[in-house]
């Protein structure tokens, strides 16, 4: 940490050096090397390289997000969520982030928080009709039925993508779990 605080300052007062370069260029290959692994699903090994590449440099949020995103596909949801956080810290405005958190924190059954990530995301949004589902089903978890067939149906009425036919399913479960017809 210390060695990429220096960094930092190094870099805010214009220090134009070809180590500078040279670092940033080292720490894009680690997190190249990392996506790689990633493909190749050697989790483990990847969040080595991500560890790499954001001690080099620690102002990327894409290098935090990937982190997040491996860290998820371990089932490591503590440590997907706070790298989550550490890239929404550096750029307040990653949609991806928020969502990718929210459903993080679906897994680890914090709804509530999952609801806020979602909202932010929402905020943010290009894609309504994903953040609706992913509003339902927290709502859903919650036993929040009107705000789960709301967000569900929005959801529905958004957009038709392969996606929104989920959504219909279990807008239609819900429903005939309460004893009620969607159709």
């Amino acid at each position: 940490d210390n060695a990429g605080n220096d960094f930092n300052k190094a870099r805010k007062i214009g220090l134009d050096s070809p180590y500078q370069n040279n670092t940033l260029s080292i720490a894009n290959d680690f997190y190249v090397t990392a996506k790689k692994l990633v493909a190749l699903k050697r989790y483990d090994s990847a969040i080595i390289y991500f560890d790499y590449a954001v001690l080099i440099d620690p102002t990327k949020s894409e290098y935090r997000y990937d982190r997040g995103e491996t860290f998820l596909n371990l089932n490591e949801y503590e440590n997907a969520i706070q790298n989550y956080g550490e890239a929404i810290q550096r750029k307040n405005n990653f949609y991806e982030a928020y969502r990718q958190r929210g459903k993080a924190r679906m897994s680890e059954k914090k709804y509530k928080e999952a609801l806020t990530d979602f909202d932010d995301a929402l905020q943010l949004a290009n894609n309504v009709s994903e953040l609706s589902k992913l509003r339902g089903d927290a709502f859903f978890m919650l036993n929040n039925n009107p705000e789960a067939i709301k967000n569900y149906s929005n959801s529905i009425f958004v957009e038709k993508d392969s996606k929104t036919k989920m959504s219909e399913i279990t807008l239609a479960d819900l429903y005939n779990n309460l004893g009620e017809s969607y159709f």
